[in-house]
């Protein structure tokens, strides 16, 4: 997991790097940055496995479209 945390980082992927961010800016230990990714992300690993879904990375945005169409 250190490795993925480290990854999501430095390819500046939206949602962790905003974590990232605030937790460094907040405790300025960038270990307590990745861990918390790092938890962040086996979460996500669980709920997919758990509800037997593909991750999407657009997921809210086309469930806002859905509703827009249903009405």
């Amino acid at each position: 997991m250190h490795m993925a945390s480290l990854n999501m980082v430095k390819y500046k992927v939206p949602v962790f790097l905003d974590l990232y961010e605030r937790v460094f800016e907040r405790t300025k230990i960038k270990m307590k940055a990745y861990v918390a990714i790092q938890r962040k992300l086996l979460c996500l690993f669980y709920t997919l496995w758990k509800n037997n879904t593909v991750y999407e990375a657009n997921y809210l945005e086309s469930k806002e479209k859905a509703l827009l169409l249903e009405t």
